[in-house]
């Protein structure tokens, strides 16, 4: 939107993204390698508060547009499917967290159900939502992108290859890691 347009945020939306991008992959390498069951809470925070912290920086842009929405009425088609996927994203969040159901009832939901299983299917809706409101976005801003620089390498897919790179790198640094873990004997879970 306007208010967005040259702003810092836009500038650094994508650099920001990609930091966040990598430090996702090495929190979740730590709570994986160094926490060993029973696993404590602090796992769960190593993987869930960098997850949220790229969610909330990649909805920055929806959370105005709710904040537009709030203080001067400006709708748009996409926000119902935005809302759907912020949705769905705290349903995820939710069944990743709480072990439900296989909490209250062990053994049940060893194959079928499990709670990490109904987690990715939330994911799944959480793109397919995203993907819907991106589509409605680029039907209300297609005027504005005839004005735009288009976007450079390094602001589309080669920020991609960077961060492929580089989270290869986080995790083959861990694999030494627990390869040297090996070698000396001690166990690794």
């Amino acid at each position: 939107d306007d208010a967005w347009v040259n702003s810092w945020l836009q500038t650094n939306a994508v650099l920001v993204g990609m930091i966040l991008g990598v430090i996702v992959c090495f929190c979740c390498s730590v709570s994986k390698v160094i926490y060993k069951r029973p696993y404590p809470i602090a796992r769960k925070i190593w993987q869930v508060s960098s997850v949220v912290a790229i969610y909330t920086w990649l909805s920055l842009p929806i959370l105005l547009r709710l904040y537009q929405y709030a203080a001067i009425g400006v709708w748009h088609s996409s926000l119902d499917h935005h809302i759907q996927q912020m949705i769905w994203f705290a349903v995820a969040g939710f069944f990743f967290g709480s072990d439900i159901p296989q909490r209250f009832f062990p053994g049940k939901f060893d194959f079928v159900g499990h709670s990490h299983q109904i987690f990715h299917l939330c994911i799944i809706m959480v793109t397919e939502k995203q993907l819907d409101g991106i589509t409605h976005e680029l039907e209300r801003l297609s005027p504005k992108f005839a004005n735009m620089a288009l976007p450079t390498f390094w602001n589309s897919i080669g920020a991609v290859f960077l961060v492929i790179m580089f989270n290869g790198i986080v995790v083959y640094l861990f694999h030494l890691y627990v390869k040297e873990k090996l070698v000396k004997g001690e166990k690794v879970e």
